[in-house]
């Protein structure tokens, strides 16, 4: 250790100094959204601290969400990182690779890095409030309470989140949003948008939805009977950007909630059966057409219950034959697979293995149409277009993501 100390350098720069963070890679997490990854150049960073995020764009400001450091390959939450640690940050929204993270009273920028195009993307997660309540059987394991708990907070706390609130709405220096044109963003992946606690928000976030009708807003809620008596004023017979699922975790949610989907007045419906608890027969459901997708996986982390290949080929089955949109997007950390049980920790690992199962089917086309602010059609060559990574081949949820979070690489 003496000899460690002796001829490694202690890290070069100023602790005390005003802050500054290159962002060198980017990570995302359907709990907490956009994580910026760099290396402390200057000074200190803090949970929520005031920070400016420096482009080529011009300045941002935001707030520091959560902080982590690395311990070997694992994230340590911390209060506070300093000069030389390379920290993980949340909360950073307009964060991207060669963005300087500087402190909000002094911002300076680092000298930025070049990125290959096309540029990186990760858009596709918007979390206007946080936090829920228990509702039904596919509850009990919650990731999101997990998640928090291990943060030391409780996932029942339900809050608006300020800084993200208006996410959808960001623009840069240029005036152009920064969420482009036919992206899909899924929304409150850590709550349920139709929760009774966050009718004092929706009102405003239904806005935002209108303002960005050129975007797909993917709603996903076990709150069936509650969706109807929360649609806006205007919502008319549906608007064309928002793509409603309902979640299903086993026959009785099925048979109860996709019937209040069906008599609902929405373009664009989809089923969601996660965490998949037992086998779920919805033939009967697919006959009209009108449902577009059916999304289906195990369940994760603490106390997972068992997912069964058989139920997910039966599913399969269903949808192959009315020909719609299947999409397996992963195992589960516990699965059975002719009667023997696999036991999969890693996401990861889950979602390589639902991927090689080969159950994914691509159905009839999904055709959205997106209007820009003065309320013209937009042609679909126009529309954002998915990029992937080489690693996105093995990925199952391939067919229904929004492209990958990195997407240096086309590998369609």
């Amino acid at each position: 250790m003496d000899l460690l100390i002796k001829e490694i350098p202690a890290p070069q720069g100023d602790v005390e100094g005003s802050l500054q963070m290159m962002v060198t890679t980017l990570d995302s997490d359907e709990y907490v959204g956009r994580v910026a990854i760099g290396r402390i150049m200057r000074g200190k960073i803090k949970e929520g601290q005031n920070v400016v995020v420096i482009s080529g764009d011009g300045e941002t400001k935001e707030r520091i969400g959560k902080v982590y450091v690395y311990q070997g390959l694992k994230r340590m939450e911390v209060s506070e990182a300093e000069l030389g640690e390379i920290v993980a940050i949340t909360g950073l929204p307009s964060a991207s690779i060669g963005h300087t993270v500087a402190d909000a009273e002094n911002p300076e920028a680092l000298p930025s890095i070049n990125i290959d195009e096309p540029t990186l993307s990760m858009h596709d997660i918007w979390n206007p409030w946080h936090g829920c309540l228990k509702y039904s059987e596919g509850c009990k394991n919650c990731y999101m309470y997990y998640l928090d708990k291990i943060r030391g907070n409780s996932g029942a706390y339900i809050y608006k989140v300020k800084a993200n609130f208006y996410y959808p709405l960001a623009k840069n220096r240029q005036g152009e949003y920064k969420i482009k044109s036919g992206e899909q963003i899924r929304v409150c992946m850590t709550s349920d948008f139709f929760l009774k606690e966050a009718d004092e928000w929706r009102e405003e976030a239904w806005r935002i939805i209108k303002a960005r009708s050129d975007v797909i807003f993917i709603l996903i809620t076990k709150r069936a009977e509650r969706i109807r008596a929360c649609l806006p004023k205007n919502w008319g017979d549906g608007w064309e950007n928002v793509f409603l699922h309902v979640t299903c975790e086993n026959q009785k949610r099925a048979d109860e909630r996709i019937p209040i989907l069906l008599n609902l007045p929405f373009k664009h419906k989809g089923i969601i059966v996660a965490p998949f608890l037992e086998n779920v027969s919805i033939e009967k459901y697919l006959k009209d057409g009108e449902i577009e997708q059916v999304i289906c996986g195990g369940e994760n982390y603490n106390g997972a219950r068992v997912c069964n290949f058989d139920w997910v080929k039966n599913l399969r089955q269903e949808c192959v034959k009315a020909n719609i949109t299947f999409c397996f997007i992963e195992t589960g950390t516990v699965f059975m697979k002719d009667k023997k049980i696999y036991n999969l920790p890693s996401k990861e690992l889950q979602s390589k293995m639902a991927f090689k199962s080969k159950m994914n089917y691509q159905g009839k086309e999904i055709v959205f149409k997106l209007y820009d602010q003065f309320g013209r059609l937009l042609d679909k060559e126009k529309l954002y277009k998915r990029s992937f990574k080489l690693k996105c081949n093995e990925c199952a949820s391939k067919l229904i993501c929004n492209g990958c979070s990195e997407c240096k690489q086309d590998c369609k």
